[in-house]
């Protein structure tokens, strides 16, 4: 805790908390901490493996794995590794179960997890990987590998928030805060990677490019228009300046064939091509420094298209070779940047955080069997996982659809940064009155009503699109900006509230049973959260495929057809989504004050069984 009593009360007040008693404010920001550095493991992997595999690897529609395209590879492999990770995360909550250490059964891997979970993460992002079919299976494996490490990791750090209290309303806010910090640490892995890729691509494919045919500019001093020092040869000058390498008796203008007559003058190489004369560039437009040395070059697209394209207008393979590179080292070093960055916070959650809650070292720990058992026992939990999976797509546009949306369709990666920040407001707002809409209306009410208010603005989003010219109408930016605030709300509603809602199902699993089961319990949010990725990332991939998009057009070749189609995907299915989702709620009747019954009738039954236990009287748990 701090030395100022106003931010230890505040921290208190924030938290739910009391002063010595329980769950400590230092404990519940320690959380956060390490579900904000575990966001930028699970956002890079989640949200960007995809485009790597497709657009850095090359594994896209003109590449064959096996029978079928590498962007259907890429598909299926997302689905089916998720699909498979999720039905893992009950094995993995059973073990947590049966976890008995001196730390408690949840926090240890926190610890033993951060370097394993880590280093595969940068195992994801090699750069090195073949397009072949070999490539495709190495990475294939090492991302199982990965999913199963997640899952080592994810399952027990939420059952933590169940075994570091039970009381109901501190566990709540404790959640708001740390899927608040969860959410940031997304977004700043969602704002950033798109920034730094779509620069690196910018900068090469406007750029480097154009090194292939250099041009001469000429240094002018005491010019005040800069535009004008460009020098246009004329055979004379080609024969003065420039060696002759084919023999044809005129200099050939190449770059490194300066005679020394024009080293003399003062001619120097700049990243560009000819111009028609002085003032008028054709290709090029060029900043000189007062100096006049080149201070930028911008290769016009019109000469872009015309020389850096196939016959059939596509990058030429040279080209798109070496865009690819880029984007592969781009994303390797951004993964390596963010596990530094988030192992630490790993390590911080796991010191600063205390069990509190269940098995004992010396409890007979229980059975695989046995904890699925409970599953099947604890109907508001199982109602809780099927609107989980039901609303998998909900945010399908915040996936790797989304990114290839703003990459191809709006032909501006970066804007994916803008897409994700647009959710942020919404979400915040959401984490801002959760409290005071679960204790008017109750958690219910609150995400039926959320996701309601999802769908209409989804709805709305759809009819923006002109699907004649294949692109929003007019005016239409500023109602999808809106739109996307909206949507914000129920994505922050369903981030607390599904988490605070489950810790309930611990509770009324406890009250119905006699055991808690954490781990089992909280590996049913795991396993719709992957299920939920699986389904946005196939949905993405898929609608890649549909579109035909090419990684080898960067800046963007897509007809009506086919934007449209990507615009349909990703909109609607986030539609049919949010409305999907709200069923299964309407038949929850876990409220909170019949939680907070429970609560104190566990309370009463193991004050009754340590009375009993002096009196040697045996006591049987109410079935």
């Amino acid at each position: 805790m701090s030395k100022n009593p106003k931010v230890d009360a505040f921290l208190h007040k924030l938290f739910g908390t009391t002063p010595g008693e329980g769950m400590q404010p230092k404990e519940a920001i320690a959380y956060s901490v390490a579900g904000f550095g575990q966001n930028f493991i699970c956002t890079i992997i989640g949200s960007y493996l995809t485009v790597f595999m497709t657009d850095a690897l090359g594994f896209d529609l003109n590449t064959k794995i096996g029978v079928m395209s590498g962007v259907m590879a890429v598909a299926w492999l997302m689905l089916g590794t998720r699909i498979f990770d999720a039905f893992n995360d009950p094995i993995m909550g059973s073990v947590v179960d049966r976890t008995r250490t001196k730390w408690g059964k949840c926090r240890p891997y926190l610890k033993w997890m951060a370097i394993p979970i880590g280093v595969v993460t940068i195992l994801c992002f090699l750069p090195w990987y073949p397009k072949t079919g070999g490539g495709f299976a190495a990475l294939s494996v090492i991302y199982v590998i990965w999913s199963v490490v997640y899952t080592v990791a994810d399952v027990p750090y939420w059952g933590l928030s169940s075994a570091m209290t039970n009381n109901t309303d501190s566990r709540g806010k404790m959640l708001t805060v740390a899927r608040l910090a969860c959410t940031l640490g997304a977004g700043i892995v969602t704002v950033f990677v798109p920034i730094i890729t779509s620069a690196v691509t910018a900068e090469y494919k406007y750029n480097e490019l154009a090194v292939q045919t250099p041009v001469i500019v000429y240094q002018i001093n005491d010019v005040n228009d800069s535009t004008k020092n460009v020098y246009e040869f004329i055979i004379e000058d080609q024969k003065k300046y420039f060696n002759d390498i084919d023999g044809d008796g005129i200099g050939d203008i190449k770059e490194g064939n300066l005679t020394e007559a024009a080293k003399a003058a003062g001619f120097k190489y700049g990243r560009t091509v000819v111009y028609d004369d002085k003032d008028s560039p054709k290709y090029l437009n060029i900043k000189f420094k007062k100096n006049g040395d080149i201070k930028s070059v911008e290769v016009k697209e019109e000469y872009y298209k015309q020389n850096f394209r196939s016959a059939s207008g596509l990058l030429r393979t040279e080209c798109a070779d070496a865009n690819q590179k880029t984007l592969r080292y781009t994303y390797f070093i951004a993964a390596i940047v963010l596990v530094v960055l988030a192992m630490p916070m790993f390590f911080y959650g796991f010191k600063n955080t205390k069990e509190r809650f269940g098995a004992a070292e010396d409890d007979n720990p229980p059975t695989l069997g046995h904890n699925l058992g409970l599953l099947f026992k604890n109907k508001p939990l199982l109602l809780l996982v099927l609107s989980g999976i039901l609303g998998g797509a909900r945010m399908v546009y915040t996936y790797t659809g989304g990114l290839y949306f703003c990459k191809y369709a709006l032909q501006n990666e970066s804007a994916y940064s803008l897409l994700t920040m647009l959710v942020v407001p919404g979400g915040l707002v959401a984490s801002v009155l959760c409290p005071w809409l679960t204790n008017k209306f109750g958690k219910k009410w609150t995400f039926i009503g959320s996701h309601i208010i999802g769908a209409a603005a989804m709805i709305i989003l759809f009819f923006m699109w002109d699907f004649s010219a294949g692109a929003l109408r007019a005016g239409g930016i500023y109602v999808a900006a809106i739109c996307l605030i909206l949507i914000g709300i129920p994505q922050g509603i369903s981030n607390i509230m599904t988490y605070a809602m489950i810790g309930d199902t611990v509770d009324y699993l406890e009250w119905k049973t006699g055991e808690r089961g954490e781990g089992i319990c909280f590996a049913m949010q795991t396993l719709m959260n992957k299920i939920g990725m699986a389904i946005g990332a196939f949905i993405g991939v898929l609608a890649y495929g549909m579109s035909n998009i090419s990684p080898t057009d960067p800046v963007g070749n897509m007809d009506v057809a086919g934007l449209n189609k990507l615009w349909m995907m990703l909109v609607l299915s986030g539609v049919v989504s949010f409305i999907a989702c709200i069923i299964p709620i309407f038949f929850y009747n876990l409220t909170e004050k019949r939680q907070r019954e429970m609560v104190q009738e566990i309370a009463e039954r193991k004050a009754a069984a340590n009375i009993a236990a002096d009196l040697d009287i045996p006591v049987t748990p109410e079935a």
